[in-house]
């Protein structure tokens, strides 16, 4: 069922030294497995399933999975037992927060979700609005949106220009782009502009920058649009742990119940 999941599994291996500018690439490799995205993804759904700071579930989290590796300002903010609230710019606040679209009651408690999510490391303006504008996404996609609805609501609250196509972005944009403001438009641009789910994962992988996250973000957008394959969905879950195979059980249940009919 997670389209956020998938994208993470999917795109990982094609962050850093294998980067393509295709959409004709191998989906399932021999070394997929989830990434840093993937386990704050599921701490920020575990946090709100159960009423638990977003702060302290952070630093849990990071703790726990310190042999997967996070972003290097996401490590040290962990390590250090006196740290402050973090300023980053940077795309893991938008990342993280997609779930909160399914957890909360409606559009106003998700947007302010979104916002609390990215403030322990990600306070910058950027940095919650790129949070807050891929839960709006989200949530219009639940609430039975179209992907005019999609634009038309993400462009409203931010400002970003989604009336773009991937075809257009991909030639000029640069590798690895972290900048909520210079990646996450071109993430919902890539659910938006697909054709199918494997098409949002497959267009935000070629667009050669910061894979996984991308990836994520146009996956968890992508599913309240279209049908999830089973086969990526079997493949991609089959690399989680325990651990988290069971807090994204009990997201899955959530989405079933709020999932268009």
């Amino acid at each position: 069922m997670s389209g956020a999941i998938i994208g993470d599994v999917i795109g990982r291996p094609y962050e850093f030294d294998h980067p393509v500018r295709t959409k004709d690439f191998e989906l399932f490799t021999p070394g997929m497995r989830f990434s840093d995205d993937t386990i704050l993804y599921l701490a920020v759904a575990h946090a709100a399933m159960n009423g638990l700071s977003f702060w302290d579930t952070l630093v849990e989290f990071g703790k726990r999975y310190a042999h997967v590796g996070f972003a290097k300002g996401f490590e040290a903010w962990v390590a250090n037992e006196a740290r402050v609230q973090g300023d980053s710019w940077a795309n893991g606040s938008a990342m993280r927060s997609g779930s909160l679209a399914w957890i909360a009651r409606d559009m106003k408690e998700a947007l302010e979700m979104a916002r609390e999510s990215a403030m322990p490391t990600h306070s910058h303006p950027e940095a919650i609005k790129g949070a807050q504008a891929v839960v709006c996404a989200v949530r219009v996609g639940i609430e039975g949106g179209t992907k005019t609805d999609i634009r038309r609501e993400v462009a409203a609250l931010t400002g970003y220009d989604l009336d773009r196509t991937v075809e257009g972005i991909r030639p000029t944009y640069k590798r690895f782009m972290v900048h909520c403001a210079k990646s996450v438009p071109e993430a919902i641009v890539c659910a938006l502009d697909a054709t199918s789910f494997e098409d949002a994962i497959r267009n935000a992988v070629s667009l050669g920058g910061d894979a996984d996250t991308q990836a994520l973000i146009a996956g968890a957008i992508a599913e309240t649009l279209f049908d999830v394959p089973t086969e990526m969905s079997e493949r991609c879950l089959a690399t989680l742990t325990p651990h988290l195979l069971e807090i994204e059980g009990r997201l899955a249940t959530i989405r079933l119940s709020k999932a268009r009919r």
